[in-house]
């Protein structure tokens, strides 16, 4: 267990520091209207966040992931998976996600913490539906991926006298 230095830190310093520091609430950007949807696909993204909040739209309950792409060209993009946390087939469905993410299932779900569900490296599939009712966008958690394995994986196939220089 880690021991807290915090009675060995400069607190003056740091409150300094903390009194002479920009706090005002970020300005929101706007989204890009323009920009188009990451296309249906796989792709392997990092969680960055993950929290429990509700719909704007409905309020209902759900886990959101804020998913940011890694690599190709839709790298830097972000997209959002939700979990809805209503019907018993919703709990079912996080079950598996967190399942495959390696996470312990809680006894009760207000005891998950979230915070193990960050920084992860997934592979994700995105897949557009159009209903009756207009369109929408599944996001899929295939499987963790380990980056040191997928790294250390990576052979040269090319022989020393293979190199044209």
């Amino acid at each position: 267990m880690m021991e807290s230095k915090h009675n060995e830190m400069d607190w003056a310093k740091v409150n300094s520091a903390w009194s002479s520091a920009d706090k005002a609430k970020p300005e929101r950007k706007p989204m890009k209207k323009d920009m188009p949807p990451v296309p249906d696909g796989r792709y392997v993204a990092c969680s960055s966040s993950v929290l429990f909040t509700t719909t704007n739209k409905s309020g209902k309950p759900c886990l959101l992931w804020m998913l940011d792409i890694q690599e190709g060209p839709h790298a830097s993009r972000r997209v959002f998976k939700r979990n809805m946390l209503v019907e018993k087939s919703n709990m079912e469905f996080l079950a598996k996600d967190l399942h495959t993410c390696k996470v312990a299932l809680p006894e009760q779900l207000s005891d998950l913490d979230t915070t193990k569900l960050e920084d992860l490296t997934l592979a994700i599939t995105i897949k557009t539906k159009t209903t009756d009712n207009g369109s929408f966008t599944d996001v899929y958690i295939n499987r963790l991926v380990d980056m040191e394995d997928a790294t250390s994986n990576v052979t040269n196939t090319y022989e020393d006298d293979d190199i044209p220089f």
